[in-house]
């Protein structure tokens, strides 16, 4: 006989406070958390990868801010907060616990987490007024697909290892292949 578990639901209220009080950084789906797991060496230099590209951005401070792995953001319609793994804002956010209104959101997608950023993530950022574009960058592989509102649409576009990311939030553009540098690939 299968035992049924109890299942705690908490206020998001009590999740940031929860937060507050923890070394363990948690994401929050409609009241329940689910802690974040720890990245590989190929997400983390990723992450880096695009940390350093986008610091090169004309628009940085002017208002566009860049933050990566600890800055949460909240879906305020569903009483989400979801960590991403880099978030711009380009506008003046009024709390300094998460963001509201960014405009480019990217995640690090590994085989652990693909189907929550294809779809979960995917669908509850798209909701989001403020977002220009949504990126997902394979960990494995070198390849990034962008998810970019044009109008009331959202169109979608693969990119390989000699193309470039636009990011137009930021009047960016990074080669695919600086995002990959150094990043070890696995074997065929």
């Amino acid at each position: 006989m299968n035992a049924l578990r109890k299942v705690e639901w908490i206020t998001p209220s009590e999740y940031l406070a929860m937060e507050a009080a923890s070394d363990v950084r948690y994401e929050y789906l409609d009241g329940q958390v689910h802690a974040m797991a720890g990245g590989t060496q190929a997400h983390n230099l990723i992450c880096l990868n695009l940390v350093r590209a986008t610091g090169r951005s004309p628009r940085l401070g002017k208002p566009c801010e860049v933050f990566a792995n600890d800055m949460r953001v909240q879906i305020a319609s569903r009483n989400l907060y979801y960590y991403p793994d880099l978030v711009v804002s380009c506008r003046n956010e009024p709390e300094s616990r998460w963001l509201s209104s960014p405009c480019l959101i990217v995640e690090v997608v590994s085989p652990s987490t693909a189907a929550i950023d294809r779809r979960e993530k995917r669908n509850h950022y798209l909701s989001l007024p403020s977002l220009h574009s949504y990126v997902l960058v394979e960990q494995d592989a070198p390849e990034i697909i962008v998810l970019r509102r044009d109008c009331s649409a959202w169109t979608e576009q693969t990119l390989g290892p000699v193309d470039e990311l636009l990011l137009d939030c930021l009047e960016l553009s990074v080669p695919v292949a600086e995002v990959y540098a150094r990043v070890p690939m696995p074997s065929a």
